[in-house]
């Protein structure tokens, strides 16, 4: 009797020990195995959306976007080190240089750059994943990872499209907002709290440099850091732990500086103007007058909770038809401005009453942690981390907006500047961490009711947050739909480049048109679709004959030194004043000297201007 129950308890020791063992195996970075499973599901979802969208060159490739992946091929080809966009110099070179494994795997085209976005995304993602996990519960993770997996449309538009530094700014801001977390539950190995402390003070210099928007989430992650270090320092005020304390911050700082070190040497090489070229790119006209800034400022609130923050979260999805308002110059009447207006109110309604819910209870408690008198903190370590994960999306989400309404753009260019908001997506666990929780709710009252239990009914809120919840899930759904659907347009969208660039392109070769002057959103686009066989300078939209925006002078000068160079418009959009084409049609019919020799053309859409006299440029 005795030898069975010896061998009993080793047999259940050994089952334990193969479980544990077996458990091991299928968890990922400490998830455990089912879970693991459904976070792959999730991820191998959206990288199949994302994949479907890029192979069918979705989003269509403008000269912004170009713009980075030309810089691309200067850095793998022709040796070139920029530390700023061309013409942008205040905005980091990142994503040209994440570009260049891809060009070298799947050649300089619009698919290696999505893909490339495509990839950050979803480690942006992954990372998101971990710490909304580690914050709130799995349930919010996986519904958050869920949605952004999804879309909404504005999303995967961003998400995918290059040179607007949102899937390096999403990434670096996730992964400052883990690792200050990981570093505030104080692990107890040194090198852990040393190595955090260098991917902290990296991630943070590495944000700065690509763009000033993320900002307000270093501040946060500062003031986590900063608080705790000063509580740590109270607790035990020893020289020893000064000293510990000082190297700490000095390792960050030192790890940030090395991370912003192109942009610290062009703010000294420049005097600052750096700061005032990215002040002038946020401006527009303000309304003049004595109350003209009061004016100015509530175009801007308006535009940023009826525009802005809802076409960021899905508006355009629920309302595809409806004119923005405000807008400036919009001749709207109410009844026309009146379903834009309510969608977007509703939309920004519900993340103010979802910041509030979580911003509340934290700024309660730091009331009640910093007044006099006050006991000491009876929460661990964890529990301190996990408070200040949502106080760093509640402080961070909060400035974001603050910060974008208080630009001239968030109105006068309300329908484009949106991008500047990217980071906003970083705050979906402030959304959906008050829905999970009534819709966990509604779902425990239906178990019990199914098992045959007679529970309490749910309050009304309950209803409403998983109604809300699947509404999400309808509009996140519906804007991955009509991108699919957009992106069947092989006009404007394909690989290397959409049917009407390609015949361009075509023309242009046939006739040996390899310089030409055109407009902004022509010319960079068609020199990385034709991977810089042909140069183009771009002109003023309102005169063939006055320089535009050329970021690489190099380019234009290619133009300029030809002896014959062609002139190129499209005439599908308004980029460009009618009265130009006009114009250059009138001066070759008039024999203008300027344009001796010229003929004109339409190809497909394009008007193309060239010297018939000779083929050779």
């Amino acid at each position: 009797m005795a030898t069975n129950t010896a061998e009993s308890k080793a047999q259940e020791a050994s089952g334990v020990r193969l479980a544990r063992l077996v458990g091991r195996k299928i968890s990922l970075f400490g998830l455990p195995g089912r879970e693991a499973l459904l976070l792959a599901a999730i991820l191998a979802g959206a990288a199949a959306l994302r994949l479907t969208l890029a192979a069918r060159g979705w989003p269509y490739s403008n000269s912004d976007e170009a713009n980075t992946g030309l810089m691309g091929i200067d850095i793998l080809w022709h040796g070139a080190r920029p530390a700023f966009t061309y013409g942008i110099h205040h905005v980091g070179a990142l994503d040209a240089y994440l570009q260049v494994p891809f060009f070298l795997a799947f050649g300089p085209t619009n698919f290696a750059m999505h893909v490339t976005t495509g990839v950050l995304m979803l480690l942006f993602l992954f990372v998101l994943y971990l710490f909304t996990r580690a914050v709130y519960t799995p349930l919010v993770a996986g519904v958050t990872t869920l949605l952004l997996a999804l879309g909404p449309y504005q999303e995967l538009f961003y998400g995918l499209r290059a040179g607007h530094y949102a899937q390096d700014m999403l990434l670096l801001g996730a992964l400052l907002l883990w690792l200050t977390f990981q570093r505030l539950r104080r692990p107890a190995r040194a090198w852990a709290r040393w190595t955090l402390d260098l991917g902290i003070g990296l991630a943070a210099g590495l944000a700065l440099w690509g763009t000033i928007l993320l900002l307000p989430f270093v501040l946060a992650a500062g003031l986590a850091l900063s608080v705790e270090g000063a509580r740590s320092w109270r607790a035990r005020a020893s020289k020893h732990h000064t000293w510990h304390l000082s190297g700490q911050a000095l390792a960050v700082l030192a790890a940030a500086t090395i991370g912003m070190l192109p942009l610290i040497i062009s703010i000294g090489a420049t005097h600052g103007a750096i700061f005032t070229e990215a002040l002038q790119a946020s401006e527009g006209a303000a309304p003049a007058g004595p109350l003209g800034g009061l004016a100015a400022l509530g175009q801007q609130i308006a535009a940023t909770f009826l525009i802005g923050l809802p076409l960021m979260l899905g508006s355009e999805t629920i309302c595809q038809h409806c004119a923005l308002w405000p807008y400036p110059g919009s001749p709207l009447t109410l009844s026309q401005a009146l379903p834009a207006a309510l969608v977007g109110g509703m939309i920004s309604l519900l993340v103010v009453v979802c910041w509030f819910i979580a911003a509340v209870p934290l700024a309660r408690r730091a009331w009640q942690a910093f007044r006099p008198g006050a006991l000491a903190d009876p929460l661990s370590s964890l529990d301190r981390a996990r408070a200040w994960g949502r106080a760093m999306l509640v402080i961070g989400g909060g400035l974001t907006i603050l910060q974008y309404l208080s630009t001239r753009s968030s109105y006068a260019f309300s329908d484009t500047s949106i991008r500047y908001i990217t980071s906003i997506y970083l705050c979906m666990p402030l959304i959906a961490e008050p829905l999970c929780q009534g819709a966990r709710r509604l779902w425990r009252w239906a178990s019990a009711r199914g098992r045959g239990y007679a529970p309490a009914r749910p309050r009304v809120i309950a209803w409403l947050a998983a109604g809300l919840l699947l509404a999400l899930f309808a509009v996140h759904i519906g804007g991955a739909a009509q991108a699919v659907r957009e992106s069947a347009n092989t006009q404007r969208y394909g690989v290397p480049a959409g049917t009407r660039d390609t015949q361009l392109l075509a023309f242009l070769e046939s006739h040996h048109l390899t310089r030409f002057y055109t407009s902004w959103w022509v010319c960079y686009r068609l020199m990385f679709d034709a991977q810089e066989q042909v140069s183009c300078a771009v002109v003023s939209n309102t005169n063939a004959f006055a320089p535009g925006f050329n970021p690489l002078p190099a380019y234009a000068a290619a133009v300029t030194s030809a002896p014959h160079p062609a002139y190129v418009f499209d005439l599908t959009t308004t980029e460009v004043n009618p009265a130009v084409p006009r114009q250059l049609t009138g001066l070759i019919a008039s024999g203008d000297p300027r344009l001796a020799g010229y003929t004109s053309a339409i190809v497909n859409g394009y008007i193309v201007f060239y010297y018939a006299s000779s083929q050779s440029t």
